[in-house]
């Protein structure tokens, strides 16, 4: 975990996208397993005492090379989506380094599905970003957000509305729910085909209006509600 200053005075702890990079690693590794245990399970079949037959090892070889082949094409396209994850998270990261010195930044709070990307703590109250890095255009239907025409398999609304359910126990629970909470989910490719808006509660915008968005509501919090929250949420980062 960092923290300290940054360039625009703001404090932070917390490491931008390593969730990410972790989560894509072990998206990578354990499709493994399966051909590991394929393998174990042949050679107990086709392996009695002395030796494995050449025709055995031959098939053994074949059959576990194609499930390594499958496994490692799939986990590295899971991999990268993770690390295309983790640089939009270190790009927004840079961007919230330049709030004022009275705001307070986190990222990486909690884990899983529940994780959130950044946690900004202030004057108004307590903003929680989901980051974005999808290319092609995003765009809002019936109050959905599609990714290039379609629903994404996890709706990012649906994430948001779990991550705050989330935090609202944690900061309920110690006693320093922060009103108001602000839901926020940033695209870092400014894509969105019509602009900034709010759908659901959730203001969606990109990267170039997310410092006006959080410095300009007013304030509705004090310094010792920012200090209990920050105390309570710090202990959630990996």
């Amino acid at each position: 975990m960092s923290g300290g200053p940054e360039s625009g005075g703001v404090r932070s702890a917390g490491s931008p996208g390593w969730q990410s990079r972790r989560q894509g690693w072990g998206r990578l590794l354990w499709p493994l397993a399966l051909p590991v245990f394929a393998a174990g399970y042949l050679v107990r079949a086709l392996c009695p005492w002395p030796a494995l037959t050449v025709e055995g090892g031959g098939f053994l070889l074949l059959v576990v090379g194609g499930l390594t082949a499958l496994a490692l094409a799939r986990s590295q396209r899971r991999l990268a989506q993770f690390r295309r994850g983790a640089r939009g998270e270190e790009y927004v990261a840079g961007v919230l380094a330049g709030l004022p010195p009275t705001y307070r930044v986190l990222h990486g709070v909690g884990a899983g599905r529940q994780g959130v990307d950044h946690v900004v703590l202030g004057p108004p109250g307590l903003f929680a970003i989901e980051t974005k890095n999808w290319s092609g255009v995003v765009s809002i239907v019936d109050d959905h957000v599609l990714w290039n025409g379609e629903r994404p398999t996890r709706p990012p609304l649906a994430q948001v509305a779990g991550q705050l359910e989330w935090l609202r126990g944690i900061l309920t629970a110690g006693g320093a729910l922060a009103t108001p909470l602000y839901p926020v989910l940033c695209f870092v490719r400014n894509n969105l085909a019509q602009g900034p808006e709010t759908v659901a509660g959730v203001r969606l915008l990109g990267p170039d209006q997310l410092l006006a968005h959080i410095t300009r509501q007013p304030p509705a919090w004090d310094e010792a509600a920012c200090r209990r929250a920050m105390t309570l949420l710090a202990r959630e980062i990996e």
